[in-house]
């Protein structure tokens, strides 16, 4: 990990990789039957020349969350290209997680974006549900095989958003 910014409560915490690899982690209070979710960001923000690019971190939270002047292109679902949703459900497979999702963010033709705001960017989700539905309490989270396990899936990841990177 190279650095670690705190952007807003609305974004939370980011982290950088060595590998331009953004990671942004959040645990929601529920989803369905299952409490204490974890939901993993990973992004990786591309130039015109498709390049990896390191956007200023005030305006990394703001087209995060909101997506302003982007268009999303969903990657790994049944519309996605049939390369991109192997990659996908392998390191879904890696990860243990419950939910992947993969999307390519570009810029609209004709809409401002901010001041050193890329051009393109893909993020990866995915979703971790406790086991057992009361993450509290019963079953949980081994958040030491969790952290190895993402470590350990880096390269994959990179890997996946950089092939749809050239989409």
């Amino acid at each position: 990990m190279v650095e670690v910014a705190e952007v807003n409560p609305e974004g939370g915490r980011i982290a950088r990789f060595d590998n331009d690899l953004y990671l942004g982690v959040f645990r929601w209070g529920s989803s369905g039957p299952w409490n204490n979710v974890l939901e993993t960001d990973f992004c990786l923000f591309v130039g015109p020349d498709l390049r990896a690019m390191r956007p200023p971190v005030e305006v990394l939270n703001r087209i995060r969350v909101r997506r302003p002047g982007y268009g999303v292109w969903p990657l790994g679902g049944i519309l996605g290209p049939s390369t991109i949703r192997q990659s996908l459900r392998r390191v879904q497979l890696e990860l243990d997680a419950n939910v992947a999702s993969l999307a390519l963010y570009r810029h609209k033709p004709r809409i401002a974006v901010e001041l050193g705001a890329p051009p393109r960017w893909l993020r990866a989700r995915f979703s971790f549900h406790p086991k057992g539905r009361d993450g509290f309490k019963v079953g949980g989270y081994s958040w030491d095989a969790l952290g190895q396990r993402l470590i350990e899936s880096l390269d994959g990841i990179h890997s996946l958003l950089s092939e749809g990177s050239v989409l």
